[in-house]
């Protein structure tokens, strides 16, 4: 992702505004490689230039010890170059299973009575990128069954996001709405075509 919005794209020897990342109008991801397209898109907090580190490292023959000890704090890949330490005592105390010991953990976002890999992912993946908690992502504008809006893509986000989960599971923690809902619109798409 990052690569590809480094580079701009060029039309009969001139360079264009457009990126090489703008050029796709899906991005797809499978489980873990998830995360990032979802941090791209959904981040609400900073821009594409700022989460992919558009002005870091572009040669190879840069790259150095020094030059890769350091991530940009606003950086995604800071989220998958850091300890999750924290993030598992937070979804801990927002589930209820340790202590709440400071007065920020009395605001933290309530987990009670759910899976540790939703709190988890929520307070290391999304907390920090300004996503709501207990939300579903979607492409376009709408709402869920409970009334509460879609968690939709950034504006400056011109790809449209095609997430795949593997879960086994059960049904009333591991739906199918992913399938059913969110990736209908370019699976239909697909089929047109």
């Amino acid at each position: 992702m990052r690569g590809l919005f480094q580079h701009k794209l060029q039309m009969d020897g001139k360079e264009m505004e457009m990126t090489g990342l703008d050029a796709f109008s899906d991005i797809s991801a499978i489980s873990g490689g998830s995360f990032p397209v979802i941090l791209h898109a959904f981040n609400k907090v900073h821009s594409t230039a700022t989460l992919l580190d558009a002005d870091g490292i572009v040669n190879p023959q840069d790259i150095t010890d020094e030059a890769l000890g350091y991530v940009p704090p606003n950086s995604m890949f800071r989220t998958f170059a850091t300890s999750s330490q924290y993030a598992v005592e937070k979804a801990l105390k927002a589930m209820g299973a340790i202590n709440k010991t400071s007065p920020e953990d009395f605001d933290l976002v309530d987990f009670t009575d759910m899976p540790f890999w939703q709190a988890f992912v929520y307070f290391h993946f999304l907390e920090g990128a300004g996503i709501p908690p207990h939300r579903q992502m979607y492409t376009e504008n709408g709402m869920d069954e409970e009334g509460e809006s879609y968690v939709t893509p950034r504006d400056d986000v011109t790809s449209e996001p095609v997430l795949t989960y593997s879960m086994i599971g059960p049904k009333e923690l591991y739906d199918d709405w992913v399938h059913t809902h969110q990736s209908r619109k370019v699976v239909e798409r697909i089929k047109t075509e």
